[in-house]
């Protein structure tokens, strides 16, 4: 079981592990403010609330993931790590 938290980017990017704190994960997203996108499974992707207005590109991999439209940088925060990264 991993102890980081995969950030999936947009289009080429390449997706990157960062520490599983709420500080490395906001920093990775570029200061963004976050909300959680919950899954049944306890599993949780933090997105920038404020992506469309910013007119971030839209994240293909990561809407997918969700079943709905995400844009930007997305973090993906696995259910064993929700409250270390969280609260």
């Amino acid at each position: 079981m991993k102890n980081t938290v995969s950030i999936i980017g947009v289009g080429d990017t390449i997706d990157i592990e960062v520490e599983a704190s709420f500080d490395a994960v906001k920093k990775a997203l570029d200061d963004a403010f976050v909300i959680p996108v919950r899954f049944p499974s306890g599993d949780v992707m933090l997105v920038d609330e404020d992506g469309d207005p910013r007119n971030l590109p839209f994240n293909e991999r990561a809407s997918r993931i969700a079943g709905q439209r995400l844009v930007g940088p997305v973090a993906f925060v696995q259910k064993h790590l929700v409250k270390k990264v969280l609260g």
